[in-house]
């Protein structure tokens, strides 16, 4: 139950974004309209150019975070056919704390030992 609470709450978290940053687009650009029937002159045009300047920087933004990809991990991949006790001892221990093992092993340069998920759309 937990676990669905807490997918429930990414998944409205996630769609708030958007409104959100939406919401307010379209905030600005209501209250320029609605200044423009009391504002008259240069005053109107400013205002106009603000609400366009902060609305393209909301949509740029969120485009960017939308196209954003993960950065490649570090490390050469160890194969299991060049180090199967490596593996079988990984296998073991994933099996004694109850987890998946891993989907791959990397060597980088530093003492070092690390887990990480990559999620996407379809790693559920």
């Amino acid at each position: 139950m937990v676990t669905t609470a807490r997918a429930a709450l990414s998944v409205v978290l996630l769609l708030g974004f958007y409104v959100y940053a939406f919401g307010v687009v379209v905030a600005f650009g209501a209250l320029t309209v609605l200044l423009a029937n009391y504002v008259q002159g240069a005053v109107i045009g400013k205002l106009a150019i603000v609400t366009l300047l902060m609305a393209g920087g909301i949509c740029y933004a969120t485009w960017k975070v939308i196209r954003t990809r993960p950065s490649p991990m570090p490390g050469l991949v160890l194969p299991e056919h060049r180090a199967p006790d490596l593996w079988r001892e990984v296998r073991a221990i994933a099996g004694a704390v109850a987890t998946r093992p891993p989907d791959e092993i990397r060597l980088v340069a530093e003492a070092n030992a690390a887990v990480s998920r990559t999620p996407g759309y379809w790693a559920w």
